[in-house]
């Protein structure tokens, strides 16, 4: 955030040139699939870490120790380039923890997105609360 912050115009510029790129290459990506389906997350739910530092926070990925803030890279794929994407539960692991999907549709169309959430819990028989849900 504190690179964001004080990031020269002229970087801001080409980044967003970049960022610009790709919306065109979703925009093509749309033109022949009407959404991505893609995790929500690295794992699924984890015991959340409390410590304020963000930047200290670890989870668990594939047995290795990484970065808290990894996490967000499936949420940063849809919204670098203002894509909707809507999250949908899908299960649990055989621990009884949920796991979620994202699915992302087109810009602008945040309907689409909802709309395919409802149908998938319509065929998979939605959120079941896990064990120790309050």
């Amino acid at each position: 955030m504190a690179r964001g912050a004080t990031v020269l115009h002229r970087a801001w510029g080409n980044a967003n040139e970049a960022r610009t790129k790709l919306r065109y290459a979703w925009h093509e990506f749309f033109g022949r699939f009407d959404v991505l389906v893609t995790p929500v997350a690295a794992t699924a739910a984890f015991r959340h870490n409390r410590n304020p530092n963000r930047d200290e926070r670890t989870v668990t990925v594939n047995g290795k120790s990484v970065p808290y803030a990894e996490q967000l890279f499936f949420a940063g794929l849809a919204s670098l380039s203002y894509l909707p994407a809507t999250a949908a539960p899908i299960g649990l692991t055989v621990e009884g923890l949920p796991v979620g999907l994202q699915i992302v549709g087109p810009e602008g169309e945040d309907p689409t997105t909802i709309e395919f959430a409802r149908l998938l819990a319509a065929e998979i028989g939605g959120f079941t609360p896990p064990p120790a849900y309050m």
